[in-house]
């Protein structure tokens, strides 16, 4: 502890750029998703400017919900699974069928995603912001 703080205090003090060396590794998993995030996206769907804004929860086990209502005026609600790797990246598949591409702030806090359904002209991406640790019901 007292090397650390030396070092920190000599990279302060000096203005030395300095990197900590005893910083651990970050490991994610499943877990780090878990409770109530508020997000919207924006893209294309079919080539047309989509947009929506919605609501995601998240178990901590791999099991999730969506509330959304799009630029098109429809309400959307569905179920979705999810995968988190040890980098923080994953995938989310929805019972609609579609698929996004994660990734996942280390403490669970946010994460940014994208869309891309190869050929059809259909594109988006959002970033998505925890709002509560607990999750709102609404699962269809």
């Amino acid at each position: 502890m007292i090397r650390r703080n030396a070092l920190a205090f000599a990279c302060a003090v000096g203005s030395l750029i300095c990197v900590d060396a005893f910083a651990a590794d970050v490991v994610c998993t499943q877990k780090a998703l878990k409770g109530t995030y508020v997000y919207h996206l924006a893209g294309q769907e079919g080539g047309v400017p989509y947009a929506a804004a919605g609501m995601e929860t998240f178990d901590g086990m791999g099991k999730g919900a969506v509330k959304e209502t799009d630029s098109d005026g429809h309400q959307v609600q569905v179920t979705s699974t999810y995968t988190i790797d040890s980098d923080c990246t994953g995938e989310i598949t929805y019972s609609s069928g579609d698929h996004n591409h994660i990734f996942v702030a280390p403490d669970g806090s946010s994460l940014t995603f994208v869309r891309d359904s190869e050929g059809t002209g259909t594109w988006y991406a959002g970033d998505e912001a925890r709002v509560s640790r607990g999750r709102v019901k609404f699962i269809p």
